[in-house]
């Protein structure tokens, strides 16, 4: 079994487009990143994986989600706030390959932000070296 040290935590913002997290992820690591924590689009409460929509309307507006094709308020890993690294961190991922800094978002339409409240909180872990 691999042994795990801390790297960071950070704080992710429902109403921020881009949440810069301060923890810069070496190509050559491998991280374990895990979340926990609820936030709220308008009244809707979701934990990091999100949800599928919920009402009629919600399927309306999916297609302009930053990630159409993922769920409402899923916690959305990327590199420097470039959306094309972006990945689904959920409640927890194992990633390796990245180089940068690990920025962060809720999975929304981006002119809806506004109504967006709370935080999920963000550990990221990289795996030791055997050694």
């Amino acid at each position: 079994m691999s042994s795990l040290h801390d790297v960071g935590t950070a704080v992710i913002s429902a109403r921020s487009q881009w949440n810069r997290t301060g923890i810069r992820l070496t190509a050559r690591e491998k991280y374990l990143l895990t979340a926990k924590g609820c936030w709220v689009d308008f009244f809707l409460i979701h934990r990091p994986p999100g949800d599928p929509s919920q009402f009629t309307y919600m399927r309306w507006f999916e297609r302009y989600r930053r990630m159409p094709t993922t769920n409402w308020f899923a916690l959305i890993g990327t590199v420097n706030c470039d959306l094309s690294t972006a990945f689904v961190i959920g409640e927890s991922k194992e990633i390796t390959g990245i180089e940068g800094e690990l920025t962060c978002f809720a999975n929304d339409v981006p002119c809806m932000y506004w109504n967006n409240w709370g935080h999920v909180e963000l550990l990221v872990e990289q795996y030791a070296h055997p050694g």
